[in-house]
C-alpha cells in the first residue's frame, strides 16, 4: 500500500515553460495552450507616455511615434510571453490576455 501511493505521487510531474510548452521529467514535449496579449485599438488612447509599453520586460509592446500625439502601439506576438503585466498597467483596459 505504501508503494502504490508513492508511485501515484511521482507519476506525473511537469515543468511549464513560459511559451506554453511543458517538458516532463521523462523528456517528452507536451503542447500547452499559449497565452498572448491582444490590443483593442478602439479602446486605446494612443498616449505617447503609454505605461503598458514601459512595463513589458520582453519588449513586446512597440510605440511608433509619428508626431507628439500621433502614436501607434503594436504588440509583437513572437516576443509576448503572456505574463499579463501589461494588462495591469494599461489605464484604458485596452490590452487583454487570450489563449491561442
Amino acid at each position: 500500500m505504501i508503494l502504490s501511493s508513492f508511485c501515484f505521487i511521482i507519476l506525473y510531474v511537469n515543468k511549464i515553460h513560459p511559451q506554453g510548452i511543458g517538458v516532463s521529467y521523462w523528456g517528452r514535449r507536451i503542447k500547452k495552450r499559449m497565452r498572448k496579449a491582444v490590443l483593442n485599438k478602439n479602446m486605446c488612447d494612443r498616449s505617447p507616455f503609454c505605461p503598458a509599453s514601459r512595463s513589458c520586460k520582453f519588449g513586446a509592446i512597440k510605440r511608433n511615434v509619428r508626431g507628439f500625439f500621433d502614436v501607434e502601439i503594436e504588440i509583437d506576438k513572437e516576443k509576448c510571453t503572456g505574463c499579463g503585466v501589461c494588462t495591469k498597467f494599461c489605464p484604458q483596459g485596452a490590452i487583454k490576455i487570450v489563449e491561442e
